[in-house]
């Protein structure tokens, strides 16, 4: 039997007016499991991440190359155990301030993944860099943004 854990880790920084105002790692949870956590001093952002598990399976890929040797071919094949994984992201965003905050998302820690694959993300425009996902956005005073994105990964 094959067992595989799996693992997101996510960096959170919040920035106001260019400077950070603070920065927290996140462990690694369980599906459906909670984790509440502040992020430096400032009480008028408030920021919710869930993490959905979609799918996940495990497949075998199999490598094979011919060698010669003593006149008999041999065959040899490797064959290697993965697992896919399907994870939807849904993040929300509070801004209780009289004035708008400039957001810089990005959740890093991917890539310890053979693929790391953004596949659907809301109306924000999300871009993949490497095994980290990133978007920048502003946040209006006093509004709450939501997003969401999908990603696949490889194991």
């Amino acid at each position: 039997m094959y067992y595989s854990s799996t693992f997101i880790f996510i960096s959170c920084i919040i920035r106001e007016n260019d400077l950070i105002v603070g920065e927290t790692s996140l462990p690694n949870l369980a599906a459906k499991d909670a984790y509440e956590f502040s992020i430096g001093e400032d009480a008028d952002i408030i920021y919710k991440e869930n993490i959905t598990l979609v799918f996940s399976n495990t497949f075998n890929e199999t490598e094979s190359s011919t060698k010669v040797s003593y006149n008999k071919d041999m065959s040899p094949v490797v064959i290697t155990i993965h697992t896919r994984f399907v994870y939807n992201i849904d993040v929300q965003l509070k801004n209780f301030k009289i004035h708008p905050i400039n957001i810089e998302y990005e959740q890093k820690g991917l890539h310890s993944y053979q693929k790391v694959e953004l596949t659907k993300s809301t109306e924000y425009e999300f871009i993949q860099d490497g095994s980290s996902i990133k978007t920048n956005l502003t946040l209006k005073a006093n509004t709450t943004k939501s997003f969401s994105y999908t990603l696949l990964l490889v194991r």
